[in-house]
């Protein structure tokens, strides 16, 4: 929301949750207007018709929700690359040939059908990247997070 924020200079008053149900419950009751969540944390209430989702992040479109759109469509290219994302993470020191191993196995269960099948119906998209391409994200993520907590005074704790 701050990215959001910081994107178009709106003026959003913050709410801070502890947790996502309490938020979800003050959407749905109307004590807050928008929030930001996983697509998947909120595709259950969307489908059900107790919240509408606006917007996705990403280059296209969800295949759960394919009526909404990106935020790329809306004029807001910005999101596109803003999306939550899992890795299989190994001590730096953790041999070359240990962490070829883990990454061909977490590969091959990730892309057995069943396995791909479940993931993307409870929303989560599947996406495999090299440790150079998980590098790249986490850097650039790092990189937009702090100028975005500098601009916006938000403390470090």
């Amino acid at each position: 929301m701050e990215y959001l924020k910081s994107l178009r200079g709106l003026d959003i008053l913050h709410v801070p949750y502890k947790g996502l149900v309490g938020a979800q419950t003050d959407l749905i009751g109307g004590q807050v207007q928008l929030m930001f969540a996983t697509f998947n944390s909120l595709l259950l209430l969307a489908k059900s018709g107790k919240i509408k989702m606006l917007a996705v992040t990403g280059a296209k479109r969800a295949e759960l929700m394919p009526d909404v759109p990106t935020f790329s469509e809306q004029g807001l290219p910005e999101m596109e690359n803003l999306f939550p994302w899992y890795a299989v993470l190994s001590p730096s020191n953790t041999p070359k040939d240990i962490q070829t191993k883990i990454y061909k196995d977490f590969s091959d269960v990730i892309q057995i059908d069943e396995v791909k099948k479940q993931l993307v119906d409870s929303g989560i998209f599947v996406r495999l990247s090299t440790s150079d391409q998980l590098r790249d994200i986490i850097k650039a993520d790092l990189d937009r997070w702090k100028k975005l907590f500098q601009q916006a005074n938000i403390p470090l704790n």
